[in-house]
């Protein structure tokens, strides 16, 4: 092992340690794939609210940024950020 590839290891455990290390292999999920497992996930939602979170993501979020894996995600992008992600309406 190289000092430098060694370097990358500590770097890993430390941030792992520290609960900051994230599997890249989690990041590639889509942003639509991840909402719904996580609303599916949670058993004790109402019926109501579950309509309510699908309707949601559904209208306002998947059709623009479901699509995009969650690695790729950033605040600007979802918060629209002027970067051309979301409909001028949804400004």
């Amino acid at each position: 092992m190289t000092k430098a590839s060694g370097c990358g290891v500590e770097l890993s455990r430390n941030r792992s340690s520290r609960g900051e290390w994230i599997d890249p292999e989690r990041g590639k999920v889509r942003l639509r794939d991840y909402a719904e497992r996580w609303i599916a996930e949670r058993p004790n939602l109402r019926p109501r609210t579950v309509h309510l979170y699908r309707w949601t993501l559904g209208k306002h979020v998947t059709p623009y940024l479901g699509y995009m894996p969650l690695n790729r995600l950033d605040t600007p992008m979802v918060r629209g950020g002027g970067r051309g992600y979301w409909p001028r309406a949804c400004r």
